[in-house]
């Protein structure tokens, strides 16, 4: 048996829409979906990639975009470009007391099968 590496980031906010409105206030104002697919295989060396934006309508709206173009849907839950796998999923802020700040759960999203 053979394992393979992969490299990921599973925690990436989008910063702006393709219509250039802010999602996420502290993400870069270029990481929009299509800049992201770029950047973390440029830049990063990535090989998957956790977008936890992907509930803000203008996001699906580029998501729909790209999947008629550029991507297509992954078995399972997913897109990809060819070279990077995206996730999309959207994050929970909990707050308990016995911890000293917010818990963050990740939540990805899979396609139903119909």
């Amino acid at each position: 048996m053979s394992l393979n590496s992969y490299y990921a980031d599973l925690h990436v906010h989008v910063g702006r829409t393709i219509h250039n409105n802010p999602v996420k206030i502290s993400a870069s104002n270029n990481l929009t979906i299509s800049n992201i697919f770029e950047y973390v295989r440029e830049k990063k060396g990535l090989d998957l990639v956790g977008v936890i934006d992907a509930h803000v309508p203008e996001v699906i709206e580029e998501v729909e975009d790209l999947l008629k173009n550029d991507c297509y849907e992954l078995d399972g839950g997913g897109i990809s470009n060819g070279a990077v796998t995206m996730l999309l999923g959207s994050e929970i802020e909990l707050y308990d007391e016995n911890c000293a700040g917010p818990i963050h759960v990740l939540c990805f999203y899979q396609r139903s099968k119909k």
